[in-house]
């Protein structure tokens, strides 16, 4: 027998020597006890990795104690001969994860009834009584492991379980599990004729006698868990509560004299999801999306949709709005902030969000009388087209306005037939804020200075065609400077 084997019978006899003997091994893994090594001469809490192995090593020794005991005591089924706890019928409130099935062999003698009476007056009353389920599920809580589970469940959700149907029948649901305490709250009568189950083992025929479910919700917070730890590769989906399965099982042949079959398990459950949801594609590795959306994605949605009837209403009085305002002024806060969010704007300060109307159209040349004296070649006037866009115009134009501020960027918030407007986000390069912000403070550095008139921005770039990828290596200076460059043929004047 190996040393493990023994130690872990020894630590299974009593809770006391559980928490010694955790202790003992924690202090022994730590080096407490070596030749020549004192406690009292060197003290064992001398730096910050024996602080944090004494306050945890304890701990987790006592759980993989406790988990050990309860797999040496209760030798583990296998899953695919193991009665399914029932699913709901369309696939809808709840989808079975994974589960880990423990059996174990009881006589049926402690799992009858049991009840004390007593006499008030003359009349014979009933103090106590206790059914199958309810014994033999206390029976099952007063395990270390089930104990501790349940303490740091209730915990987690607020000392209680919610109550309501987690099957379809023949399940019992129940509360207080935080407190070691099992409620049942519905009794199959005794009328009710047991159920066959379906699976045979050796061409024994069971019958199940009762079945008990816990089943517990977790908050809403508690998604976002989930999501970040799939995100490092852990083996779990949306997690939104679990249950706790009880099974009571008759063999044929052996009745009820004898010993009957209990079975427990542990089943988690996932977030209700529609077939269309992105939960549901296997190809996903780490799925880290969920079915709700945030009130930002809701805008970012009814954006997309331009034609409805709220949008063209909104569209339309904003635009009477602007028109009635100056040129160029100053919003309170962005008409768009999910758009503002997406290109750099904070709600914090050093921000500012400046409004600009552009009027629409092509570029007139600006000659007198339209006498431009050239060739032929130059002499359009009203058919010129303006190399850059109407957003790069409004971006010079606040620059210019607000000289002391950066541009980050700007976006599109509305046209009529005679102007365009649209909101550029500003930044204060002296604001302490801003100074002292890792992720925007580049924008200090005065090599940023008026970034808008040089094609620095978004849609200058854009303008320039300057972009990252395939076929965008040969626009150094722009696309359109490149392949002037490309297609002129430049001689020498004396060439030999």
């Amino acid at each position: 027998m190996t040393l493990p084997i023994v130690i872990t019978r020894i630590i299974s006899s009593s809770p006391l020597i559980t928490r010694l003997s955790s202790t003992f091994l924690g202090l022994q893994r730590m080096g407490a006890f070596r030749r020549g090594y004192s406690t009292f001469s060197k003290p064992l809490l001398s730096s910050r990795r024996s602080i944090l192995f004494f306050l945890i090593g304890p701990p987790i020794l006592y759980l993989t104690t406790t988990f050990t005991r309860l797999l040496y005591q209760y030798p583990t089924t296998d899953i695919d001969r193991s009665h399914p706890v029932y699913k709901s019928k369309d696939d809808v409130r709840f989808k079975q994860l994974y589960g880990h099935w423990f059996t174990a062999r009881v006589p049926y003698k402690s799992l009858i009834q049991s009840s004390s009476t007593g006499k008030i007056g003359d009349e014979t009353v009933v103090k106590h009584r206790k059914t199958p389920i309810e014994v033999w599920t206390s029976a099952l809580f007063c395990t270390p492991t089930l104990g501790l589970e349940a303490i740091g469940i209730g915990l987690f959700t607020g000392n209680g379980f919610a109550t309501g149907d987690r099957g379809e029948e023949r399940v019992y649901v129940g509360q207080g599990l935080a407190h070691g305490i099992f409620n049942v709250k519905s009794i199959e009568g005794e009328s009710t004729p047991p159920v066959t189950l379906t699976e045979q083992k050796d061409g024994v025929n069971r019958k199940l006698l009762g079945r008990a479910i816990v089943a517990y919700d977790l908050p809403d917070y508690a998604t976002h868990l989930w999501e970040i730890a799939a995100k490092y590769g852990a083996p779990w989906r949306h997690i939104s509560g679990g249950r706790h399965c009880f099974e009571v099982i008759e063999e044929e042949g052996k009745g009820k004299e004898g010993e009957v079959l209990v079975r427990f398990g542990h089943h988690h459950d996932n977030l209700p999801t529609s077939p269309t949801s992105r939960l549901d594609n296997p190809s996903l590795r780490h799925p880290e999306y969920t079915t709700k959306m945030g009130a930002l994605k809701y805008i970012e949605e009814l954006q997309k949709k331009k034609q409805s009837d709220v949008l063209q209403f909104l569209l339309r009085v904003r635009c009477w709005h602007y028109r009635n305002l100056a040129v160029i002024h100053r919003a309170s806060r962005p008409s768009r902030p999910d758009k503002a969010r997406r290109l750099g704007y904070k709600a914090k300060q050093g921000y500012v969000i400046y409004r600009i109307r552009v009027r629409r159209g092509g570029r007139k040349r600006p000659v007198p009388k339209g006498a431009t004296y050239g060739k032929p070649t130059n002499q359009g006037v009203n058919q010129l087209k303006y190399q850059r866009s109407l957003r790069s115009t409004a971006e010079e134009r606040v620059g210019r306005r607000c000289a002391n501020l950066r541009v980050l960027n700007s976006y599109w918030i509305n046209q009529d037939s005679t102007y365009k407007y649209y909101e550029v986000i500003l930044v204060d390069p002296q604001h302490k804020a801003i100074r002292r912000d890792a992720r925007i403070n580049w924008i200090v550095n005065p090599v940023h200075k008026h970034r808008e008139s040089r094609g620095l921005t978004a849609t200058g770039k854009k303008s320039r065609g300057i972009n990252k990828g395939h076929r965008y290596n040969n626009t150094k200076a722009g696309r359109r400077k490149t392949w002037k460059r490309q297609n002129t043929l430049s001689l020498w004047r004396y060439r030999h």
